[in-house]
């Protein structure tokens, strides 16, 4: 690291910057290096010794490092491997200043408990920058043993969770525990205004959650991409999304199942019988099984492209590059 840092110096208009060492490296990183035209960074945080002194290269070599940076940093990228529940992140958090250009926001970081994990600095950090953040990213993987899951009531009293962001455009939940649907489209309701783009990365969703979760949008309809998990691709569902986010041009959907009857969503056969389907306005749509049980889908894809006029891009099935339709 020593011949890294005037390296560093050199580079006076470098715009991004990814911060992947281990965390023993930053000891000789000198805090007083700017890069007066630094964008974006991208922090990934993993260690060599357990003994060694996180919190203090943390607070006092990284956090001054990121805070030189206050003026011009408009993304801000920090993650941690699953399996590394020592570092301060709170602490971390909480001592980086308010960014004025911050849009972006993203946290990659472990969840053991409620009482075990502090959410602190994340609500530092959306409170400082709640009139101005675009872009929001949580991904919360969690803990081994399930009796340590909260409810949804505990999960949803944490402060973070309380701030307003009244100008997301694009929100990206990726929480393994992520509790009850109708907790959810509650806390998904404050952004039906401003949202363009929703990834959540869930449990498999019922055709009832996803319907939950487009009726939150539906009456605004700005929603022009949407990402998740469903437990079955079928017919109605696709229906569904037409009918309650007419504007939406971009739909990527992991499956579980097809629906072969119209017990469990409609009959495929029958796809150009939903009017919905001809005046949605979706133009890429992405269908990957989450197994690999599934044969040859191209009955699939050649009824979805005759139900949607307006589809230029399709993607059905794993290892399939998208296709003009």
């Amino acid at each position: 690291m020593p011949f890294i840092a005037p390296t560093f110096a050199s580079f006076k208009e470098l715009r991004n910057l990814i911060l992947d060492i281990m965390l023993e490296g930053y000891q000789s990183l000198s805090p007083t290096i700017v890069f007066p035209m630094l964008e974006r960074l991208d922090i990934v945080l993993s260690h060599a010794y357990c003994s060694t002194d996180h919190k203090s290269i943390l607070d006092n070599v990284l956090a001054p490092f990121v805070n030189n940076h206050h003026a011009t940093l408009r993304i801000l990228h920090l993650s941690t491997l699953r399996s590394l529940y020592i570092f301060d992140i709170p602490s971390f958090l909480s001592n980086l200043r308010h960014y004025p250009q911050l849009e972006t926001f993203g946290l990659w970081h472990p969840f053991v408990s409620i009482r075990q994990s502090d959410s602190a600095g994340v609500t530092h950090i959306l409170r400082l920058h709640s009139e101005h953040l675009l872009e929001l990213s949580l991904h919360a993987k969690g803990p081994i043993q399930y009796s340590m899951y909260p409810t949804a009531d505990q999960w949803y009293a944490q402060e973070f969770l309380q701030v307003k962001l009244p100008k997301l455009q694009v929100l990206d939940l990726d929480i393994e525990l992520y509790p009850d649907i109708v907790q959810t489209t509650s806390y998904l309701g404050q952004f039906r205004h401003s949202l363009l783009s929703l990834k959540l990365s869930v449990n498999m969703l019922s055709y009832e959650d996803v319907k939950e979760i487009a009726q939150t949008f539906s009456e605004q309809d700005g929603l022009l991409e949407l990402q998740m998990s469903i437990d079955v691709l079928s017919p109605h569902l696709l229906s569904l999304l037409a009918s309650e986010l007419p504007s939406l041009e971009i739909l990527v959907l992991e499956f579980d199942k097809l629906s072969s009857s119209t017990s469990d969503g409609g009959v495929w056969s029958d796809l150009l019988v939903y009017p919905a389907l001809n005046g949605w306005k979706l133009r890429q749509l992405t269908a990957e099984p989450s197994n690999d049980a599934f044969g040859d889908l191209q009955e699939y894809r050649q009824q979805i492209r005759a139900a949607l006029p307006c589809l230029k891009e399709l993607k059905m099935g794993r290892n399939q590059s998208g296709s003009e339709c």
